[in-house]
């Protein structure tokens, strides 16, 4: 044979196997309501003759197919067949033209949409909406999977009952969301990017779970409110795995979420995010506020470690209580959080119920640290414990800011183990800890509570007195996106003082884009080329609409120059797409 005609062959068989093999032409196919699964694929690549259901599309997708769903509400369970892959490129759904693709439970218990074993998946732009029963699911992610991007879309009413109100047992449960690390190999790059989950009775689940071996994961810009129990959960050590030293959620991120209003009707302990056995775990940038608990990181399993977490630049407010640190009733009954720091967060004003958890409460836990943070209290209570051991080696606290509006820093307490002080000089003196530490009023730019704003003021003696040298990674920011050292030494708290400069991006959602004009306090709007008109929401920190408007074309510019200094959430088609400052 011919050598050099063999090679021919194979190099032209390569051509033709990229073109028209697996890859299908990174062909798009369009689904919609009226559409038919008789049509052929050749036609189903016209908006004029799509498919009727989303299923049949996933079945005939290949690596780079993009399923295009049309809007109207789609009545099905999907499961996909098949990946895409690294070479291909990604099989994608995602809604057509800015429409409300909708795929609905019908008020019935169900799964709707399984990606098992199946990797190089995005889902983006779509709603998932109305199952009732228990074990109902919106999106259900397990096997030997890897690369999946769960992006912009809507996932509400996920109920385990019908009644919101109802108080379930440990056997009922809905899921909106859970990636289920169920196998010896663990599922990775897992991301989940500017969802909006709200208004889901989970029962004792959560509305945004990662269990089990999961390694590789980003949990990121989404919106979860108002819903029963746990907002967002990193959790570990179930028998997810069947591997024990595997069966823990690691090595990811958890950033730039809000959460609020997320509340447990069994026992009032839902925290908006928890790290429940989850492993080297970065919690940054969050702003969670009116839930049971703020941020949790705990250990549930007796005997098991939730460990190397790092709770950074988040902001905590007017929660049931601020922060848990712990395993809730160990040692015997549940386990321990080892080798974590909290970090250059902001709480204000939690202990809302008046129940003495306090700011920051601490269980059971080991070589856990304490540093820059500005505890703001509104009761007597600063720090509360729950623990008995009173080991006073198990933390180290210094260089924070405490401050408490009822009590002055003689009467305000703080709790550690078995030991309980009243006033500061007494706690100081009494556990070691804090000798850089200061109470005093930390100079906020608005505590009023219709009008927050967490930002320090230039008179701030929080300003550059921070630990000196205090280790910040190339990849950390301040709560708004800001170099976290500016000046001589870390600011305390979630805000690096920046000189005020009007209104500027804290992040973007690639789809749409925002513009801030600091000198004139408009916003820029761009639709991308694929989304003709849409509504544009500004929403405060409380949740409320302070800005809505329809867009008509491509841009539109919104004033913002009457509203009051703060963070706004911006929305485009009730879709998380940005938060703006306004200074």
């Amino acid at each position: 044979m011919n050598k050099y005609h063999f090679n021919n062959k194979v190099l032209l068989f390569t051509l033709v196997f990229a073109l028209f093999g697996l890859s299908g032409y990174c062909q798009t196919y369009y689904v919609a309501t009226t559409g038919s699964d008789a049509n052929t694929k050749v036609q189903a690549q016209n908006t004029a003759t799509p498919w009727k259901t989303i299923q049949h599309a996933c079945n005939n997708a290949t690596p780079g197919t993009t399923i295009q769903i049309m809007a109207g509400t789609y009545v099905e369970q999907i499961s996909m067949p098949v990946s895409g892959s690294a070479g291909g490129g990604y099989i994608t759904l995602t809604n057509y033209n800015g429409g409300k693709a909708i795929i609905s439970g019908n008020a019935t218990a169900a799964t709707l949409l399984t990606i098992s074993s199946q990797s190089y998946i995005k889902i983006i732009g779509l709603e998932f909406y109305n199952c009732i029963g228990n074990n109902s699911i919106g999106i259900f992610i397990d096997g030997v999977t890897s690369n999946i991007q769960i992006a912009n879309n809507v996932i509400h009413h996920i109920y385990w009952n019908a009644s919101f109100s109802a108080v379930p047992n440990s056997s009922q449960n809905a899921q909106p969301l859970i990636a289920y690390g169920d196998s010896i190999t663990s599922l990775k790059n897992i991301t989940i990017q500017g969802n909006n989950f709200y208004d889901n009775a989970t029962g004792f689940s959560e509305s945004c779970t990662l269990d089990g071996n999961i390694d590789g994961f980003s949990i990121s810009n989404n919106m979860v409110h108002n819903n029963q129990n746990i907002g967002i959960d990193i959790a570990g050590n179930y028998g997810t795995c069947p591997d024990p030293f595997t069966d823990h959620a690691r090595n990811g991120v958890v950033k730039n979420n809000t959460v609020w209003k997320c509340h447990s009707v069994y026992d009032g302990s839902a925290a908006g995010i928890y790290v429940d056995g989850g492993k080297n775990t970065i919690v940054e940038q969050n702003e969670s506020y009116n839930n049971d608990w703020g941020i949790e990181v705990g250990c549930e399993i007796p005997g098991d470690t939730t460990a190397n977490i790092k709770v950074r630049d988040n902001i905590l407010y007017r929660n049931g209580g601020g922060m848990q640190v712990g395993g809730y009733d160990g040692p015997v009954n549940t386990g321990r959080v080892i080798n974590s720091t909290i970090s250059n967060n902001t709480f204000f004003a939690n202990d809302t119920l008046a129940t003495g958890n306090g700011e920051l409460s601490l269980s059971y836990s080991e070589n856990c640290s304490f540093y820059n943070n500005i505890f703001y209290s509104k009761s007597d209570a600063i720090i509360s414990s729950g623990w008995n051991t009173g080991n006073s080696k198990a933390f180290q606290f210094d260089y924070n800011r405490y401050y408490s509006i009822k009590s002055d820093s003689v009467n305000a307490t703080f709790s550690y183990g078995t030991f309980s002080y009243t006033g500061f000089t007494s706690y100081k003196s009494g556990s070691g800890f804090d000798s850089h530490s200061v109470f005093t009023n930390p100079s906020l730019t608005d505590t009023t509570l219709s009008a927050l704003n967490f930002h320090l003021l230039s008179s701030s003696s929080c300003i550059n007195e921070g630990m000196p040298g205090f280790p910040v990674d190339t990849s950390e920011r301040d709560f708004d996106g800001n170099a976290r050292i500016v000046g001589s030494h870390i600011d305390i708290g979630a805000d690096e003082y920046q000189s005020p400069s009007g209104l500027y991006a804290i992040d973007n959602i690639e789809s749409v884009k925002i513009y801030p004009n600091p000198a004139t306090y408009f916003i820029t709007v761009e639709l991308p080329a694929n989304i003709s008109s849409g509504t544009i929401k500004v929403i405060d920190m409380y949740g409320r609409i302070v800005i809505a408007e329809t867009i008509n074309s491509k841009t539109l510019n919104m004033n913002m120059s009457n509203l009051p200094t703060g963070v706004y959430c911006i929305l485009v088609d009730d879709k998380y797409c940005n938060k703006i400052v306004k200074q």
